[in-house]
């Protein structure tokens, strides 16, 4: 009688564990396996770089920090790496001073070991060739991370007529000073004034967002309200009547003329190209610059940080 029972009891264990793997094949959905388009695009995204990171400024309740302005290096003839040492250097005496920063790839990752760069002083030129010795164009921004958008030369530099500039210390386009308003999260950064005026040269100054890109802040927009600069923009379009995604990266280009190429900024982003034709009267005048990590619903959203471009009083 034992052994019936037994086996009945084997009988009913059999077949409550059918049921449960039956219970499993069928309530859980099984893993979809992706299509041939699916199969390519995962292949594409996992060729392609990490995505930009996010650095938040350092908390502090500080209304006036003043940030020391560095004046660019030479990068000429440097490795990647070297390049990157570099960067991280500044980065921990910026308002981003971060123990997990890495340079981003999207921004930086094009940079070619032992190439020249574009020097800072542009007004001399050698067979059209621009100059590569001496403090490069790009270190101003590689050495000055808290100036999310810095100014820029007028990107066709060959058509300017007027380089009575070029004997001053104007022609670096060096801040004055730099200050952070913790609590608002706003930086202030001052220049005595731009260089020389575009009217009359086919070309503009424009802002260069090297630096927002690589800490995360990709989305650009100039408050009119807060601007008291005039400010005359190429395009109808561009950032003062809505909010663009800043494309900035350093790249081997060929536009230096010079054998091989060099290491230098791109691309161009005429949303962000302005005229400069009252250098006499900007003495005082605000640019009001937001930006944003994720794009905003609307200009009007509230900026994660702002940066002020003020000309000297």
């Amino acid at each position: 009688m034992n052994k019936i029972y037994d086996l009945m009891a084997l009988t009913l264990l059999v077949l409550a564990i059918i049921c449960i793997i039956y219970n499993q094949n069928f309530t859980q959905p099984k893993e979809q396996q992706p299509s041939n388009v699916n199969q390519e695009t995962l292949q594409k995204l996992s060729q392609q770089q990490d995505p930009l990171k996010y650095y938040p400024p350092i908390e502090t309740e500080n209304t006036a920090l003043k940030i020391k302005v560095n004046y660019p290096d030479s990068l000429s003839w440097k490795t990647k790496k070297e390049i990157y040492e570099i960067r991280k250097k500044y980065i921990e005496r910026s308002i981003f001073n971060n123990p997990n920063y890495e340079p981003s790839e999207e921004v930086f990752g094009q940079i070619q070991d032992r190439k020249p760069w574009i020097a800072n002083y542009i007004c001399e030129k050698t067979n059209g060739e621009s100059p590569v010795e001496g403090p490069s164009e790009e270190a101003r921004f590689i050495n000055n991370p808290t100036i999310l958008l810095g100014l820029e030369y007028p990107f066709i530099f060959h058509d300017v007529t007027d380089f009575t500039f070029c004997d001053t210390n104007l022609s670096t386009i060096i801040p004055t000073s730099v200050t952070y308003n913790g609590p608002e999260k706003e930086i202030t950064v001052e220049y005595q004034h731009l260089p020389f005026s575009t009217k009359g040269n086919n070309t503009f100054y424009q802002f260069n967002g090297i630096n927002a890109r690589d800490l995360g802040y990709k989305y650009i927009y100039l408050d009119k309200e807060k601007t008291t600069y005039d400010i005359e923009f190429k395009n109808e379009t561009n950032i003062s009547n809505e909010v663009f995604e800043l494309n900035n990266f350093i790249h081997l280009g060929y536009s230096c003329k010079v054998e091989g190429g060099c290491n230098n900024g791109s691309p161009r982003q005429e949303f962000v190209e302005f005229k400069n034709n009252t250098p006499n009267k900007e003495k005082g005048k605000i640019i009001y610059l937001k930006l944003w990590k994720e794009k905003p619903q609307n200009p009007k959203q509230k900026a994660d940080i702002t940066e002020i471009i003020r000309f000297k009083q």
